[in-house]
């Protein structure tokens, strides 16, 4: 057994990047770019649905991200208030980086469910300690953060 039953740590839900009047800009031109290329090619729907997602991103590039809790225990992940049992979890991964701090990578059971990616403050949580914990419940299994997490990030999000 472990030393230890629980570990918890809490993180931001993301790294924020402040976005400058030139990336908003940016951002509105291609959406409008790409919305009158739609219309001159006679697919209004189409330049309609890069409106409003031009729009959503515009929204939700000011979000500001907020403190979530993890928390490991015997029986499972406990993600702020979500519970994710043990039995289904398939795998996890320490991605760990000299650039960037270490990121805890799990699969569900689900084929549907996505990789979490779950960052680490080393400050709070060792991620040597976080595999040992794990190694005992769950495979360890050679995961890579998912490329829609990556562009995400590549574009500021």
């Amino acid at each position: 057994m472990h030393e230890q039953d629980t570990i918890e740590w809490e993180s931001y839900e993301f790294e924020y990047k402040e976005k400058t009047a030139d990336w908003f800009w940016a951002v509105a031109i291609a959406t409008l770019a790409i919305a009158a290329i739609a219309i001159i090619e006679n697919n209004p729907l189409f330049a309609l649905f890069i409106v409003i997602a031009g729009g959503v991103i515009l929204f939700t590039a000011r979000k500001t991200p907020r403190i979530v809790s993890f928390k490991l225990t015997t029986k499972g992940l406990v993600v702020d208030e979500k519970f994710y049992h043990f039995g289904s979890i398939k795998s996890f991964w320490i991605e760990e980086s000299k650039y960037a701090p270490p990121k805890l990578l799990v699969r569900g059971e689900k084929f549907i469910t996505p990789v979490m990616v779950i960052p680490i403050e080393t400050d709070i949580a060792n991620a040597s300690e976080i595999r040992t914990f794990l190694l005992a419940f769950v495979p360890e299994e050679k995961l890579h953060i998912p490329l829609s997490h990556i562009f995400m990030e590549f574009i500021g999000f």
